[in-house]
């Protein structure tokens, strides 16, 4: 919908330009990645590892924390050159600070499902994504794509690139909703994102 890739939403602006927007994408690949468990290669390699002379040290550019969480191996035997979404920082990074992920603050973040089908009525706001929402955005009727994903001009069948996406009279299913409480440094009061490399 966005016609935006992977890269693009990794992007570190978007937590001062749409912050509600780069806390739903980062909000699922917290998720995702807390919640997932390590696959049956780490503790292969571990316990290789654990066997040889000088036991196993995992240098990784994978942000998931899998290595830190497998049996064997652990944060003091872990180097994440990329960081990684069980630690945060400010988005304004100006002492380097940074701090354990609190679960239960990215559970709050509250962040519509996206269960729509293809052929389902919706309303978008058509135009670039950077550009934000600015409240007095028109929404328009257009139709999900056939991938579930993208949406088409109801008329036309044409694909539009769009800045939002809601069910008619609905909520914005493409951002975390406007009243959810967002991560903060504890100590300072900032706004915090991943401590996780960015493009």
């Amino acid at each position: 919908a966005f016609g935006l890739d992977f890269s693009e939403m990794s992007d570190p602006r978007w937590f001062t330009q749409d912050p509600h927007l780069g806390w739903a994408f980062w909000h699922f690949r917290h998720q995702a990645y807390v919640h997932g468990s390590p696959h049956k290669g780490y503790s292969i390699l571990a316990k290789w590892g654990t066997s040889m002379k000088h036991g196993l040290f995992s240098a990784t550019s994978n942000i998931d924390g899998h290595w830190a969480r497998t049996e064997g191996v652990g944060e003091e035997r872990t180097y994440e050159c990329h960081g990684s979404v069980t630690y945060m920082q400010c988005v304004q990074d100006t002492d380097g600070r940074i701090w354990r992920t609190d679960p239960d603050e990215i559970a709050q973040i509250k962040v519509p499902a996206w269960d729509l089908s293809a052929g389902d009525k919706v309303e978008v706001v058509e135009g670039d994504v950077h550009k934000g929402l600015t409240g007095e955005d028109s929404w328009v009727p257009a139709v999900m794509a056939a991938d579930g994903c993208g949406v088409v001009d109801p008329a036309s069948g044409k694909s539009l690139t769009v800045r939002a996406v809601r069910r008619p009279g609905g909520f914005d299913l493409t951002r975390a909703a406007a009243d959810s409480p967002l991560p903060q440094c504890a100590e300072t009061g900032q706004a915090a994102r991943p401590n996780v490399l960015m493009f």
